[in-house]
């Protein structure tokens, strides 16, 4: 299977950003990639050892990070919020 597009907005962001993941890949790793894409650059670097957690949009409930994205059933464009873990 190809990648799917998801929507995600790091804590701190203005907006959403499209990344492209593969389904199989997990929750944690979609995290990884966005905040990798936006930190030190729209915001500010994390401390080192921050955790995050995971939700879509509009949802109460955060998503668990080894599950993949497949597992989660998200849907391409989905909109997920990535926030500092509490």
């Amino acid at each position: 299977m190809g990648v799917m597009p998801i929507a995600v907005n790091v804590q701190g962001d203005y907006g959403y950003k499209i990344v492209t993941i593969e389904p199989q890949k997990s929750i944690e790793e979609l995290v990884e990639i966005a905040v990798k894409a936006v930190e030190g650059i729209l915001v500010p670097e994390f401390e080192k050892g921050t955790e995050f957690t995971a939700k879509v949009h509009g949802r109460e409930e955060f998503l668990d990070l080894a599950m993949t994205l497949e597992d989660a059933k998200l849907l391409e464009m989905e909109a997920v919020d990535i926030e500092v873990k509490k």
